[in-house]
């Protein structure tokens, strides 16, 4: 059984969404966004904080993705916590089909959100994290895809989430990432309309 807070599986364009909803009764794939992100799904410019207290699969953003293509999944972040004991558990995706492109693009997520066991290493993707997440243009010393609270203040987040939404001309057009709880209602990272 798929469980998201948009979708179960989606087969489309998903944009400029924020979920703050728990998601309950999750059997199987569970994200804060969709359950499975099929071949022909895209996730861009989302935010998950819901926590996820159940399922197998579970990633912050989507359970399962199926897309090869390149930025299936981009610009996304996801600060809600993650059941435990699920079989997979990813920061951004539960699982996903492995490709030679950057499938998971310049997306986030809060450290602590996805581990199993305190101090245990939080990965993008559990599918042993081949060839399918991008992390070029980023300083591993200083900005991990895996913030602290303190670091998803950092402007180097934003910019990076606003040019990667750049690659994506139709939507970057309509929408930007910002801090600002008054507009948002959160006080991390969130696309808005321009």
């Amino acid at each position: 059984l798929n469980a998201g807070s948009i979708c179960g599986t989606n087969n489309g364009v998903i944009v400029a969404c924020l979920n703050e909803a728990q998601i309950y009764n999750a059997s199987g794939f569970a994200g804060g966004i969709c359950g499975t992100n099929s071949a022909t799904g895209t996730i861009l410019a989302c935010v998950n904080t819901g926590n996820i207290p159940g399922g197998t699969v579970i990633g912050g953003i989507a359970g399962h993705n199926d897309n090869h293509n390149e930025g299936a999944v981009a610009a996304c972040v996801n600060t809600g916590m993650l059941y435990r004991l699920g079989a997979n558990l990813g920061g951004i995706s539960g699982t996903s089909v492995t490709s030679s492109n950057d499938i998971i693009r310049t997306s986030f997520w809060l450290v602590g959100t996805v581990q199993k066991y305190v101090g245990e290493y939080e990965t993008p993707v559990d599918t042993d994290g081949v060839l399918v997440f991008d992390s070029t243009g980023l300083d591993p010393d200083a900005l991990r895809n895996g913030l602290s609270a303190g670091e998803t203040e950092d402007k180097r987040v934003i910019n990076r989430l606003n040019a990667e939404l750049l690659r994506y001309p139709a939507w970057s057009n309509f929408y930007e990432f910002v801090i600002n709880r008054t507009e948002t209602g959160i006080t991390w990272p969130a696309p808005v309309k321009k």
